[in-house]
């Protein structure tokens, strides 16, 4: 079983996120951004379990989606890196 790893971009965008929701509810941005952390544990054990992104090939780069956002992530040895969490309807800067 692996660990899931968050890099700086990953978590700014978190911050970000988190921070447009508080203008309506900070409760509800808390309660979302636990649900999103909550969405890759699943990575833990599963770490193929999200499509591949075609765009990008030369790496080997997966997402999966929550809500309305994209998590990419890439599986380093036993572990998955997270590498941004952008809004799926955005183009993807890596």
């Amino acid at each position: 079983m692996g660990t899931v790893v968050w890099t700086e971009s990953a978590l700014i965008d978190i911050k970000e996120i988190k921070s447009f929701i508080a203008h309506d509810s900070k409760q509800l941005a808390n309660y979302f951004i636990d649900r999103l952390f909550h969405a890759t544990e699943i990575l833990e054990k599963f770490p193929k379990i999200g499509k591949k992104i075609q765009s990008i090939h030369k790496f080997d780069y997966r997402m999966i989606i929550y809500n309305k956002y994209r998590i990419i992530y890439k599986e380093i040895k036993e572990n998955v890196k997270i590498i941004r969490v952008l809004q799926a309807n955005r183009l993807m800067d890596i």
